[in-house]
């Protein structure tokens, strides 16, 4: 499990709707051997830059807009010395928006999903905790291939992000019992 601050940076038009932003970034990932099956969780409010239009209903920039992110991941675990390792992975985003000031504004909103391809990878440094398991500092670097002009015609495709985070690693290890006969 980790725990991690994001930041995510997109292109020009898509920028003048929700702004460069940051959040924070929850990650649950099995790990079999070196290879790693993750699901993160990266939800935030922010307000709208400026007003835009959807389904016939301006959104203002007083809503409250629920930008969450769910990422779906395989990675490998290239491990070096002094505990050192880099996990490049490829995966898939799944982005919604929800207005949660619905009932100040007056207003219901309906935003379509979006979502595309992500690759990336993440620097982890360990440090053992016990026998199998250890605490982790790491930072990722990541592009996400989410097309935006399913939300809205005038928005751009893509984002760049960054993580830094702390991580708790546990590992089970297989015993066999050899038979005596």
């Amino acid at each position: 499990m980790d725990i991690a601050v994001s930041n995510y940076y997109y292109r020009d038009n898509t920028t003048s709707w929700i702004g460069q932003h940051g959040g924070q970034n929850f990650n649950f990932i099995l790990v079999v051997d070196k290879i790693n099956f993750g699901f993160r969780f990266k939800p935030w409010t922010i307000y709208p830059k400026e007003e835009m239009a959807f389904n016939g209903q301006t959104l203002p920039t007083t809503a409250k807009l629920n930008n969450i992110r769910l990422d779906y991941y395989v990675g490998y675990s290239f491990d070096f010395e002094k505990l050192i390792s880099i996990e490049p992975y490829a995966g898939y985003n799944r982005t919604s928006f929800l207005v949660i000031n619905e009932d100040e504004l007056n207003q219901k909103f309906t935003f379509n999903k979006t979502g595309g391809l992500i690759v990336g990878t993440t620097l982890n440094k360990y440090f053992k905790l016990k026998d199998y398991g250890y605490l982790s500092v790491f930072g990722t670097l990541g592009y996400g291939f989410v097309d935006y002009e399913k939300v809205h015609s005038d928005l751009d495709n893509g984002y760049f992000e960054w993580n830094l985070g702390i991580a708790v690693k546990s590992f089970g290890i297989k015993r066999f019992n050899k038979k005596v006969e």
